[in-house]
């Protein structure tokens, strides 16, 4: 037996194409409520008495009802249409597989039969084993019938599910009347009454729906042991019909968690149900009273409050998909009528439940069991007409995604990724806040879904968790002692025990602007002092204080102006909808928030010590400050992937400092003014050469080329001694030879000129001994000497 290919339980529908592909196939099926007939076999009494036929099949799925003893008819038209010896498991492969795909895939489903009496609705769910059925009146012998075939089937893709899935199963079995629930799980408590208190009440949660209070619900690991529980459940069912006199509805429910370890945060949730719904008698013909009365009133009005419903909804449905401008429209339309809907089920308990089935969110399909013969013309046209109005209920199934903490922490993290975007910077950048809630939220997530605690140490990357053990043991100030003089006068005492000092919930001070500057922390002396955080309309701190200054760790975050709003001639704004936007809740929300500039430490109101600084184009600075600038260690991430890694003085590179560009190229030496500036070496990565040499603003002047080994980065006679190679210079030249052996000829000839009279320029790139002409050196002459020297360098 193999499942319909358009509704076939997928194991790779975790993907976002394949659920999107399977929840089309299946709002598109199920559509509206599938209906459809089956006709009950005709029975012995009328063979004997030669009963009329009136319901006439025409393939494949039509039929039409005749008036008796009348040549005209009704026209129906269903989803489905079974003849009388159809058999229990072409029904099944019909209207069983497209129930028990959705439910695997996890979208609600529900199988009900309706009908008149005695038309064969308890044989065609439950089956017609030996005796049940009335001498095979209602379905072949031995027939199993529409639960067992839908449950064994789950059962068996089940067992066959890949080990990355698991599934909990749970089970509920009850009966109803009108407003009465019987469980028969548990039929000890079932019911209510004076010695049992215990009441059942129909509740509907916003997420997961209708359900009923104290209902028993049991877990069940295989189709063993649900068999036990359906047949126990079913005895039970028939001793208490045996009492009463007749049998109420019954409902069989079987619900499905799904887990995937490989999507930890999202849970699945669905539910099978099976609802056999007693036809209606007329009781009055048959004599009924009493108890038996009453049970049966019950169960017609029961039946009357649900066509009522039914029309209900149809007709608002109808008319609230008449305003739809387009498809789309009317589809985001359907998602919503379970909830505007369930108030049109509220006659009774039984409808209530029902609404579940009925609203519009369930894979529902109902099976109509009806007479063929006159015997039975009355009811049978009653549920035709009821099942007819039931087929234009609109339905848009939704799969059961339940929003589980990790299910929701997972929504937040791929919103705060879009958010967030990739970055340029350098391996090991500070974090920014943004950056640093999507960590804690993964952390967060992967505590949720493992289970295991993980320990953040990288304090670097973590400003704020820096805080936590950077920050100061807070100092609660000192109390004022008042003067010792006998003759103070009173309202100085007051005036002393007014001042702000210690710990203060909240000072405000406003401004004529409306935005009320607040600080919320500690005083000494009428001072800010101590752990206190300072807000204002341009900015936000938070953190240490000393004499009304920032003052130990602390964090400041600045404010982002508000956009200014054009006006035209006559004072009307250019843009009507800008204005309403601009006084949103949501716009000003968004307003209000602040964006972190630095994380560190102070004194006497500047940056002062290891902080972190986050500048508007996106760089980062994590080192030292003094007075305000970066000065001593520090790091600079540029926001295009370069990073410099040094020293620092007066706000700029100076110092030694390593230099590392984007495409992997280094500068490692001295830096004066923020520019390379001294002995340096520079590695031309990509090319495994170097250049090492002397650097004036960011210009090399004199030095060498060599090549080197990447991978070893040793010294040329290191690298000859291991590999046994003689490391070759590439024959190069000056870009301009010219400017460089004209500005050596001035340097020299000054340099000379100065050792001629007796001064020495240590300052100089070439000390005075080092010079030499043609009349000390007895040879050739200097310049010479150099152009020869350097005729084959390349800068």
């Amino acid at each position: 037996m193999t499942l319909d290919p358009t509704l076939t339980p997928h194991e790779s529908s975790s993907g976002a194409e394949q659920q999107n592909q399977t929840a089309h196939i299946i709002q598109k099926h199920f559509n509206h409520v599938r209906v459809g007939v089956r006709l009950a076999p005709i029975t012995a009494t009328e063979l004997q008495n030669q009963a009329q036929r009136t319901i006439e099949v025409k393939p494949p799925n039509t039929l039409i009802a005749y008036y008796p003893e009348s040549g005209e008819g009704l026209l129906y038209e269903f989803d489905f249409v079974f003849e009388q010896r159809t058999a229990f498991e072409d029904i099944f492969k019909k209207v069983g597989f497209p129930s028990v795909n959705c439910f695997l895939e996890g979208y609600n489903s529900c199988i009900m039969s309706y009908g008149p009496s005695r038309t064969g609705k308890t044989e065609l769910f439950f089956g017609s084993y030996g005796g049940q059925a009335r001498a095979g009146e209602f379905g072949n012998e031995d027939e199993t019938g529409l639960i067992t075939n839908c449950l064994k089937e789950t059962f068996t893709y089940l067992a066959n599910a890949p080990d990355h899935i698991s599934y909990t199963v749970i089970f509920s079995f009850w009966e109803m009347n009108n407003n009465d629930v019987f469980d028969l799980l548990n039929p000890q408590i079932a019911g209510s009454s004076k010695k049992n208190p215990l009441k059942y009440k129909v509740r509907r949660h916003p997420e997961y729906g209708v359900y009923i209070t104290n209902l028993s619900e049991v877990e069940v690991r295989s189709w063993d042991e649900l068999e036990e529980l359906i047949d126990s459940g079913t005895i039970i069912s028939q001793k208490q019909a045996h009492q009463r006199g007749t049998r109420w509805h019954s409902f069989l429910k079987l619900t499905l968690i799904r887990e995937d370890a490989r999507q930890p945060e999202l849970t699945v949730k669905s539910s099978l149900s099976f609802i056999n719904l007693k036809g209606t008698d007329r009781i009055g013909q048959l004599g009924a009273k009493g108890q038996l009365l009453k049970e049966g009133a019950s169960l017609n009005q029961s039946m009357t409050a649900l066509g009522t419903s039914i029309h209900n909804v149809v007709s608002y449905t109808r008319k609230r998909l008449s305003q739809a401008q387009n498809a789309q429209e009317a589809h985001e339309m359907k998602k919503t009528f379970p909830r505007e809907t369930f108030g049109m089920f509220g006659d009774s308990k039984i409808t209530a439940v029902l609404s579940e089935a009925l609203s519009g969110n369930t894979c529902t399909s109902i099976v109509c069991s009806v007479s063929p013969t006159e015997f039975h013309y009355l009811e049978t046209m009653d549920a035709l007409e009821n099942i007819r109005i039931a087929s234009h209920i609109p339905s848009c199934p939704q799969r059961g995604d339940v929003t589980t903490e990790a299910f929701l922490l997972h929504q937040q993290i791929e919103k705060l990724r879009q958010e967030v975007g990739p970055t340029n910077l350098a391996e090991g950048h500070p974090l920014s806040e943004s950056q640093e809630k999507l960590h804690r939220l993964e952390q967060q997530f992967k505590e949720l879904t493992s289970g295991v605690q993980d320990e953040i140490e990288d304090m670097h990357r973590f400003p704020t968790l820096r805080v936590q053990q950077a920050r100061e043991t807070k100092r609660e100030p000192e109390p004022l002692e008042l003067p010792e003089d006998a003759d103070t006068r009173l309202w100085k005492k007051n005036h002393t025990h007014s001042l702000k000092h210690g710990s203060r919930h909240t000072f405000y001070h406003p401004k004529k602007s409306g935005f009320k500057t607040t600080y919320k922390g500690q005083w000494s002396g009428n001072e800010r002092s101590g752990e206190g955080t300072l807000e204002t309309d341009t900015f936000k701190y938070t953190g240490g204080w000393k004499d009304g200054k920032r003052d130990g760790y602390g964090v400041y975050w600045k404010k982002a102006p508000k956009k200014k709003q054009t006006k035209k001639a006559g004072g009307m704004l250019s843009d009507p909808s800008k204005k309403k936007k601009h006084v949103t809740n949501s716009s000003m929300k968004k307003a209000s928030n602040y964006t972190r500039i630095y994380a560190g430490f102070w004194r006497d109101g500047k940056k002062h010590g290891e902080g972190i600084y986050y500048y508007k184009n996106g760089d980062i600075y994590d080192g030292e400050w003094r007075e305000d600038k970066r000065s001593g260690e520090g790091t600079l991430f540029v926001a295009n992937g370069t990073k410099y890694e040094g020293e620092w003085y007066n706000d700029a590179q100076e110092g030694f400092g390593i230099l590392y560009e984007l495409n992997g190229n280094r500068y490692e030496g001295q830096f004066q003014e923020g520019k390379k500036h001294g002995s340096g070496v520079y590695y031309y990565v990509d090319k495994c050469r170097r250049y090492k040499g002397e650097w004036i603003e960011d210009v090399a002047k004199c030095g060498e080329i060599s090549d080197y080994n990447k991978d070893v980065d040793e010294s040329d006679a290191e690298i000859e001694r291991m590999t046994g190679e003689v490391i070759l210079l590439p024959k190069v030249q000056l870009r301009d030879h010219q400017s460089v052996l004209e500005e050596m000829k001035i340097h020299l000839r000054n340099a000379y000129a100065e050792k001629q009279q007796g001064r020495t320029n240590a300052d100089g790139p070439f000390a005075a001994e080092e010079i030499y002409s043609d009349e000390e050196g007895g040879g050739e002459s200097f310049e010479n000497q150099l152009i020869k020297n350097m005729r084959d360098m390349d800068f």
